[in-house]
Protein backbone atom coordinates (compact mmCIF):
# COMPACT_ATOMS: atom_id res chain seq x y z
CA UNK A 1 0.00 0.00 0.00
CA UNK A 2 1.24 3.65 -0.72
CA UNK A 3 -0.39 6.91 1.37
CA UNK A 4 0.81 9.72 -0.18
CA UNK A 5 -0.33 13.32 1.38
CA UNK A 6 0.35 16.89 -0.12
CA UNK A 7 -1.22 19.79 -1.26
CA UNK A 8 0.45 20.70 -5.18
CA UNK A 9 -0.84 24.46 -3.86
CA UNK A 10 2.19 24.58 -1.15
CA UNK A 11 5.04 23.41 -3.72
CA UNK A 12 4.30 25.83 -6.12
CA UNK A 13 6.04 28.32 -3.49
CA UNK A 14 9.03 26.18 -2.48
CA UNK A 15 7.97 25.28 1.05
CA UNK A 16 10.58 22.68 2.05
CA UNK A 17 11.91 22.38 -1.42
CA UNK A 18 9.01 20.61 -2.69
CA UNK A 19 8.78 20.58 -6.51
CA UNK A 20 5.32 20.31 -8.11
CA UNK A 21 6.12 18.27 -11.17
CA UNK A 22 7.18 15.83 -8.61
CA UNK A 23 3.60 15.58 -7.17
CA UNK A 24 2.04 15.49 -9.89
CA UNK A 25 3.79 12.97 -11.46
CA UNK A 26 3.34 10.94 -8.35
CA UNK A 27 -0.48 11.19 -8.92
CA UNK A 28 -0.48 10.34 -12.31
CA UNK A 29 1.65 7.02 -11.80
CA UNK A 30 -1.08 5.84 -8.82
CA UNK A 31 -3.95 7.03 -10.68
CA UNK A 32 -2.23 4.35 -13.55
CA UNK A 33 -1.13 1.62 -11.68
CA UNK A 34 -4.84 1.38 -9.87
CA UNK A 35 -6.13 -1.24 -11.74
CA UNK A 36 -9.47 -1.45 -9.25
CA UNK A 37 -12.11 1.15 -9.36
CA UNK A 38 -13.90 -0.86 -6.38
CA UNK A 39 -16.68 1.23 -4.63
CA UNK A 40 -15.87 2.12 -0.91
CA UNK A 41 -18.37 1.02 1.47
CA UNK A 42 -18.63 2.05 5.38
CA UNK A 43 -20.34 -0.59 6.88
CA UNK A 44 -22.72 -2.42 4.44
CA UNK A 45 -23.64 1.22 3.07
CA UNK A 46 -21.43 2.76 -0.50
CA UNK A 47 -20.49 5.66 -0.13
CA UNK A 48 -20.61 7.68 -3.15
CA UNK A 49 -17.00 8.24 -5.15
CA UNK A 50 -15.48 9.87 -8.23
CA UNK A 51 -13.86 7.39 -10.58
CA UNK A 52 -10.46 9.64 -10.08
CA UNK A 53 -11.34 8.78 -6.16
CA UNK A 54 -11.99 5.24 -6.65
CA UNK A 55 -8.30 5.63 -8.49
CA UNK A 56 -6.86 6.95 -5.24
CA UNK A 57 -6.52 10.58 -5.71
CA UNK A 58 -9.09 11.79 -2.70
CA UNK A 59 -9.49 15.64 -2.40
CA UNK A 60 -9.99 16.83 0.86
CA UNK A 61 -11.87 20.59 -0.15
CA UNK A 62 -12.95 21.99 2.61
CA UNK A 63 -11.27 23.88 5.42
CA UNK A 64 -12.09 24.63 8.58
CA UNK A 65 -9.51 26.99 9.62
CA UNK A 66 -10.84 30.34 7.32
CA UNK A 67 -13.57 32.07 7.77
CA UNK A 68 -16.10 33.32 4.97
CA UNK A 69 -14.19 36.25 3.52
CA UNK A 70 -10.78 35.00 3.44
CA UNK A 71 -12.18 32.24 1.31
CA UNK A 72 -13.65 34.41 -0.99
CA UNK A 73 -10.35 36.31 -1.22
CA UNK A 74 -8.48 33.83 -1.64
CA UNK A 75 -10.97 31.82 -4.48
CA UNK A 76 -11.32 35.04 -6.50
CA UNK A 77 -7.36 35.72 -6.62
CA UNK A 78 -6.28 32.23 -7.11
CA UNK A 79 -8.43 31.21 -9.90
CA UNK A 80 -7.12 33.42 -12.32
CA UNK A 81 -3.70 34.06 -10.83
CA UNK A 82 -2.88 30.34 -11.16
CA UNK A 83 -4.78 29.89 -14.46
CA UNK A 84 -2.46 32.60 -15.91
CA UNK A 85 1.15 32.17 -14.11
CA UNK A 86 3.45 29.77 -16.18
CA UNK A 87 4.71 26.90 -15.40
CA UNK A 88 1.73 26.69 -12.78
CA UNK A 89 -0.56 27.04 -15.54
CA UNK A 90 -1.30 23.13 -16.09
CA UNK A 91 -2.05 22.92 -12.32
CA UNK A 92 -5.89 23.06 -11.34
CA UNK A 93 -6.85 25.27 -8.91
CA UNK A 94 -9.39 23.77 -6.96
CA UNK A 95 -11.64 26.68 -5.14
CA UNK A 96 -11.60 25.92 -0.97
CA UNK A 97 -14.86 25.36 0.41
CA UNK A 98 -16.12 26.32 3.57
CA UNK A 99 -16.04 23.79 6.45
CA UNK A 100 -16.31 26.08 9.57
CA UNK A 101 -18.87 27.39 10.96
CA UNK A 102 -19.25 30.82 12.59
CA UNK A 103 -21.53 34.01 13.17
CA UNK A 104 -18.19 35.74 11.41
CA UNK A 105 -17.56 36.67 8.23
CA UNK A 106 -13.86 37.89 9.22
CA UNK A 107 -11.52 40.06 7.76
CA UNK A 108 -9.24 40.51 5.10
CA UNK A 109 -6.18 43.46 4.56
CA UNK A 110 -4.34 43.42 0.94
CA UNK A 111 -1.18 45.94 2.09
CA UNK A 112 1.08 46.83 -1.27
CA UNK A 113 4.50 48.43 -0.37
CA UNK A 114 4.44 51.02 -3.00
CA UNK A 115 6.45 50.67 -6.13
CA UNK A 116 9.78 52.27 -6.42
CA UNK A 117 10.85 54.05 -9.77
CA UNK A 118 12.47 52.04 -12.64
CA UNK A 119 15.67 54.33 -11.50
CA UNK A 120 15.24 52.56 -7.67
CA UNK A 121 14.26 49.24 -8.87
CA UNK A 122 17.76 48.78 -10.82
CA UNK A 123 19.82 48.91 -8.01
CA UNK A 124 19.21 45.49 -7.55
CA UNK A 125 20.05 44.12 -3.91
CA UNK A 126 20.69 47.19 -1.65
CA UNK A 127 17.02 48.35 -3.10
CA UNK A 128 15.42 44.73 -2.26
CA UNK A 129 16.92 45.03 1.38
CA UNK A 130 14.84 48.90 1.28
CA UNK A 131 11.70 47.34 0.29
CA UNK A 132 11.78 44.74 2.94
CA UNK A 133 12.73 47.07 5.67
CA UNK A 134 9.57 49.28 4.20
CA UNK A 135 7.67 46.88 4.05
CA UNK A 136 8.63 45.39 7.82
CA UNK A 137 7.75 48.98 8.86
CA UNK A 138 4.35 48.64 7.29
CA UNK A 139 3.41 45.89 8.96
CA UNK A 140 4.44 46.64 12.17
CA UNK A 141 2.66 49.90 12.10
CA UNK A 142 -0.49 47.80 11.04
CA UNK A 143 0.20 45.56 13.74
CA UNK A 144 0.58 48.11 16.52
CA UNK A 145 -2.62 50.14 15.01
CA UNK A 146 -4.93 46.93 15.45
CA UNK A 147 -3.21 46.72 18.98
CA UNK A 148 -3.57 50.49 20.31
CA UNK A 149 -7.05 50.45 18.92
CA UNK A 150 -8.22 47.64 21.49
CA UNK A 151 -9.44 45.84 17.41
CA UNK A 152 -12.35 43.42 18.23
CA UNK A 153 -11.58 39.80 17.18
CA UNK A 154 -13.66 36.97 16.97
CA UNK A 155 -12.23 34.21 19.23
CA UNK A 156 -13.90 30.83 19.11
CA UNK A 157 -17.00 29.87 16.61
CA UNK A 158 -19.48 31.13 19.39
CA UNK A 159 -18.91 35.23 18.94
CA UNK A 160 -16.89 35.93 21.60
CA UNK A 161 -14.60 39.12 20.73
CA UNK A 162 -12.15 40.51 22.46
CA UNK A 163 -9.33 43.30 21.62
CA UNK A 164 -6.32 42.13 19.29
CA UNK A 165 -2.92 40.96 21.17
CA UNK A 166 0.30 40.76 19.58
CA UNK A 167 -0.26 36.64 19.73
CA UNK A 168 -3.07 36.96 17.27
CA UNK A 169 -1.46 37.75 14.08
CA UNK A 170 0.88 35.19 12.29
CA UNK A 171 3.63 35.95 9.47
CA UNK A 172 3.76 33.64 6.87
CA UNK A 173 7.65 33.87 5.11
CA UNK A 174 8.56 31.92 2.39
CA UNK A 175 11.91 31.54 3.54
CA UNK A 176 13.88 32.63 6.56
CA UNK A 177 16.33 35.35 4.64
CA UNK A 178 14.75 38.38 5.79
CA UNK A 179 13.41 37.12 10.07
CA UNK A 180 15.56 39.74 11.09
CA UNK A 181 14.39 42.34 9.63
CA UNK A 182 11.14 41.48 10.54
CA UNK A 183 12.07 40.71 13.99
Amino acid sequence: NLFIVGDPKQSIYGFRNAEVEVFEQAKKDIASSCKSTLPFYAGSAELAATPDERKGAIVLSESFRPLPNLIAFVNRVFTHLMEQTLPFSDIPYDEIIQGRVSGDNGDVELMLVPAESEEETAKADAEIEHAVTKECRMIAQRLLELKQSRRQINIGNNGTLRAFEFSDAAILLRNRRYVRAIE
